[in-house]
């Protein structure tokens, strides 16, 4: 089983693969994106090592540029037969079967107003970090 995998790893690479690999994209057979905001953008196959029995295969999003654990049917494929790489080839392939709108970003409100600097927001640090450079750039 594993040579099979890993001669599927290199057909899925060359051109007949691909394009094998894009109708099936487009069917959907590998799923949707799970983040809410990605709104079921179709994902593609990728792994997290090119080794046998390292790790399990995982799902790419193109729009938010994520990887995530795949739904049940996916679970007990090895990663090592869809390759590190795929992603970047089947996209740099087919260009057109990136998402053209840009990714939704969750901004964090309480009552409508932004949490952009406060205590407890992810983006306090980005905020303080802003205002060090400004004050250190105005001292020179």
């Amino acid at each position: 089983m594993d040579l099979y995998g890993l001669i599927h790893e290199r057909y899925i690479l060359s051109s007949k693969g691909l394009h094998k690999m894009r109708n099936k994209f487009l069917n959907g057979t590998f799923g949707g994106c799970p983040r809410v905001l990605c709104e079921r953008q179709l994902v593609v196959p990728i792994a997290m090592s090119e080794d046998l029995s390292i790790s399990r295969v995982k799902i790419f999003c193109p729009r938010c540029e994520e990887v995530y654990v795949p739904r049940i049917r996916f679970v007990d494929i090895d990663g090592a037969y869809f390759g590190c790489s795929f992603p970047n080839i089947f996209f740099q392939t087919f260009p057109e079967l990136l998402p053209t709108d840009k990714q939704n970003k969750y901004i964090p409100k309480i009552y409508g107003f932004r949490l952009y600097g406060m205590p407890g927001s992810k983006y306090e640090k980005n905020i303080n970090e802003q205002e060090n450079r400004s004050k250190s750039e105005s001292n020179k």
